[in-house]
């Protein structure tokens, strides 16, 4: 604990250092304070073998795929923020990828190539019943957005505390999925949170981790301030003169150690011998392994659950409120940190802020050289702040005179705040404008749910057979306001703004859903849904019907299953999803511009176990298809381009899921356990004749959509090479003189793979996760960047080793293979048993997350967002320690 407490106060003077920020108008304070850090109320997680979906709780033999759960107190793999890290590698075909280091980016969650090119492919999310709906803050981000305020990608799922979690399960294709409408076709991820649990006395738990983080891999490209001097000397002797006496490691002056904390503290317990309640606070604090970059968040929790009436009538009221705060950095920093001048010194007197600057014979700043790195990071500031508030009431009644019918009602009430503040030194150097620059950008999100429906949970006569039918209607309405401010000003205390931005969009939804589940005697098994949906989003006179129908057969207990010894059971599933539009009744489309895309699913497999439950794995096939793509055309119009909707052309994907764990070891003092996942995928792109080819725009980079080829496949020209094998300022050309371009890879990978493993051997007990993707590509953008003559600035090892040459942006050269195997984490961690007068128990573990990555990819890391490597923001090495202290 004394190395805990020391780590906290070298820790909490950073953090000071890299919050303090110039405000503009007063901020709520995330910080609790030195003594108070987090409560967070304990609760056991239930681990037991059903599903709850918002309308139905279905035993696993009742559901019609094989479905993943995860309980997040019995996999501790150190500090983890945010709830889909868990996921990762646990679900065959779910591809959970942090495309970005920075604190406070969540994962980007896939299921396998998704169903749209453009809409969004997140899974449905469903916390303790209530559906996340989209559009939740910052869920896509504007390139216009990305450019002012510098960042790229943040996950819905952060306002979430993951250790308020008992259970995460994701259902990829149960025909249930349908009654949550067209997004879940992209799956389903079920949250349920710790409760209190009826007649238990009061629970307590607190948990502290402290980690340290580093860069995993520094880039080996950029020459040192000795070869680089060297080659200026020999090679550029007119360029002798940007030569200057320091020798400068500019990764050194911009990556740092980064210091983390979050604090957990739990209570639960029964109010009253009838009103079971849970209660929490968390507190997380920790910096980035660039310079000035952080994050903090602190989430508030509270719930009670009471049963009256002898549990025919039951209320659960639950209370969230998050607040995180995050210091965002200038991207270009980590661009700059490869190609500015090793021989300049970070620092020189000058009237830019003291950073050093390109100059010319007067003092004047050479806006066509490179910025210093570090100027970049301390000298703008750029702060979001994210707040939400959700409120959710839910009432049962079991009818007395027929209590397998049941009445049930929700409602839910959600606020979301999103504050981005930017603003610009005036002694940064700035080509455009002297004085300091301010955007300023606030989103208010605000929104209700109202729902009702009946259930029907009903034992047949025979005793073995199970009916569970639900049907219902919901109503949601929201208001997002959105404002946007960018000005000048002479200081920071003084600011007129240039122009101002608002708009305000209102949504109402109204939803018919039904499910349905029937099992005949635990051997046949029909599942079915149906949801139509009325939304602003979508066309004001056109509904949306998401249908889905499966079936199972356990076959295990079949009369003759018994004849096959080696095997405890067997069961084969299959379902079908489709969606479609239902236009008004006179069945006119003349007044929709653009069609909603359509997209049918369906997938068959099995599941089983040998060898008394210790072996067991599922293999299941699926293949989606969405037509009508929605696209965006760019085209010029007037003085510029705007991108114009259109419905064309089809995605085709298919692919084969495993998922197999085997038990090695289980008895009182040893246990030992290790799984795998395997998915190969595969998809492509369906045109008409009339166009065989779509370019891709924004980040995705020198992409094509291509007929009959891959999604996301690189079009790329042929390098010209001479004779020595070096690379020519040139392409190769066709007859007409014209560049050939070359279709080659997809950024998309073709097989995920991952291998985990836990076990426990008395008080000892440890777990890894490695986990990996094949096929998938990057277009090294930072080669092409970097790998230049050097002017004044920094050249690569790439540059050296071509000859002195570079080859020209869009050539094939920079396309590199981006496979990798990861070690995820690795954990060690030790029970102390009872402790204070044996009124506790304590456990101590730690752990290594990201320890290593395995590839030929040249970069710092293969995992970047869309295939393009660009200032990508480097995943980090974190060592921790946690202690749990239970009562």
């Amino acid at each position: 604990m004394l190395f805990l407490l020391k780590l906290y106060n070298l820790y909490t003077i950073t953090l000071k250092q890299t919050f303090t920020r110039p405000r503009f108008k007063q901020r709520r304070s995330l910080g609790l304070g030195a003594i108070l850090f987090s409560i967070s109320v304990f609760a056991q997680a239930q681990q037991t073998d059903t599903l709850q979906t918002s309308y139905l709780k279905l035993p696993a033999s009742a559901v019609t795929d094989a479905y993943v759960t995860i309980h997040p107190d019995s996999v501790p793999q150190g500090l983890v923020l945010f709830t889909d890290t868990y996921l990762d590698g646990r679900v065959p075909g779910l591809r959970v990828t942090d495309t970005d280091g920075a604190p406070g980016k969540g994962n980007q969650l896939l299921l396998r190539y998704g169903t749209s090119i453009t809409n969004s492919n997140r899974p449905v999310v469903v916390l303790d019943g209530f559906v996340l709906e989209e559009p939740i803050l910052w869920d896509y981000i504007s390139e216009s957005q990305k450019s002012l305020f510098g960042y790229t990608y943040q996950s819905n799922l952060n306002f979430i505390n993951p250790d308020d979690l008992a259970s995460i399960r994701f259902v990829k294709d149960g025909a249930l999925n349908a009654a949550y409408g067209p997004q879940a076709l992209n799956g389903v991820l079920y949250l349920d949170t710790k409760k209190g649990a009826k007649g238990k006395g009061i629970g307590v738990s607190y948990s502290v981790t402290a980690a340290l983080a580093q860069l995993r891999k520094k880039s080996d490209k950029p020459l040192s301030a000795a070869a680089y001097r060297e080659l200026i000397e020999t090679k550029y002797p007119d360029l002798t003169s940007g030569l200057g006496d320091a020798s400068t490691d500019w990764q050194d002056v911009i990556y740092r150690p980064a210091f983390g904390l979050n604090h957990q503290l739990a209570v639960s317990g029964t109010l009253f011998k009838h009103v079971p309640y849970y209660a929490s606070v968390n507190h997380a604090n920790t910096d980035g392994i660039i310079e000035t970059s952080g994050y903090k968040r602190t989430a508030l929790t509270a719930s009670v659950n009471p049963s009256l009436l002898k549990d025919h009538l039951s209320l659960q009221l639950s209370y969230r409120k998050t607040f995180q705060e995050e210091r965002l950095i200038d991207r270009r920093a980590i661009l700059e940190a490869l190609r500015f001048n090793p021989t300049q010194p970070v620092y020189q007197q000058n009237e830019y802020g003291n950073y050093f600057t390109h100059v010319d014979n007067d003092g004047n700043y050479l806006g066509h050289l490179f910025p210093n790195p570090l100027s970049l990071l301390e000298q703008k500031h750029t702060y979001e702040d994210n707040e939400h508030e959700l409120m959710q009431a839910k009432l049962s009644y079991k009818l007395h005179f027929y209590p397998a019918l049941s009445l049930n009602a929700r409602y839910v009430k959600y606020d979301q705040d999103n504050d981005v503040e930017s603003l610009t030194d005036a002694e940064l150097p700035n080509p455009y404008s002297p004085e300091i620059r301010m955007n300023l950008s606030e989103i208010k999100n605000s929104g209700s749910q109202q729902e009702a429906y009946l259930k029907l949970d009903k034992s047949l006569t025979d005793g073995q057979s199970l009916l569970n039918l639900s049907f219902g209607l919901s109503k949601l309405e929201s208001v997002t306001e959105t404002t946007v401010r960018e000005g000048l000003g002479e200081n920071r205390d003084y600011t007129r703004f240039e122009r101002m931005r608002w708009t305000m969009q209102k949504n109402k939804a109204h939803k018919l859903y039904a499910q349905g589940a029937f099992n005949f005697k635990g051997r046949y098994t029909l599942n079915t849904a149906v949801n139509q949906t009325w939304s602003d989003k979508y066309f004001s006179d056109v509904s949306l019907i998401t249908g889905g129908f499966g079936a199972a057969w356990d076959i295990s207990n079949e009369k003759f299953f018994p004849l096959i010894k080696q095997l405890n059971s067997l069961r084969l599933f299959a379902n079908y999803h489709t969606l479609s539009l239902h236009y008004p009744d006179n069945g006119s489309t003349a007044t929709v511009d653009t069609k909603y895309e359509k997209s049918s699913k369906y997938n068959t497999g099995l599941s089983w176990s040998m060898l008394a439950g210790r072996l067991t794995g599922s293999v299941n096939y699926f293949r989606t298809q969405t037509d009508d793509l929605l696209l965006f055309w760019l085209f010029t119009y007037g003085t510029g381009n705007i991108y114009r909707p259109l419905n064309y052309g089809a995605l085709l994907s298919s692919g084969l899921e495993t998922n197999i764990n085997y038990t090695l070891k289980d008895n009182n003092k040893l246990y030992w356990s290790v799984g795998t996942t395997f998915s190969t995928l595969k998809n492509k792109i369906l045109f008409e004749e009339e166009l065989s080819r779509f370019i891709m725009t924004d980040e995705r980079r020198w992409q094509v959509l291509e007929n009959g080829k891959p999604m996301n496949y690189f079009s790329l020209y042929q390098q010209l090479y001479d004779s020595d094998g070096h690379p020519a300022m040139g392409f190769v050309v066709d007859q007409e003189g014209i560049a050939i371009k070359e279709l080659r890879y997809s950024a998309d990978p073709q097989l995920l793979w991952s291998v985990h493993s836990q076990w426990r051997h008395n008080k000892i007990n440890g777990g890894l996760l490695v986990s990996g993707m094949a096929g998938n590509h990057v277009y090294n953008t930072m080669d092409e960047y970097t790998a230049r003559e050097p002017y004044k600035h920094n050249t690569s090892t790439v540059f050296v080793q071509n000859g002195y040459k570079s080859a020209p942006s869009g050539s094939n050269m920079y396309l590199e293979s981006a496979s990798f195997a990861r070690l995820e984490y690795i954990q060690l961690g030790y029970d102390l048993g009872k402790v204070w007068k044996e009124r506790a128990s304590l456990s101590l573990s730690a752990a290594v997350q990201n320890a290593f990555v395995i590839t030929k990819y040249s970069g710092q890391d293969p995992e970047v967002n869309a295939g393009n490597n660009l200032s990508h923001y480097p995943q980090p090495r974190t060592f921790s320690l946690t202690a749990k202290l239970t009562i």
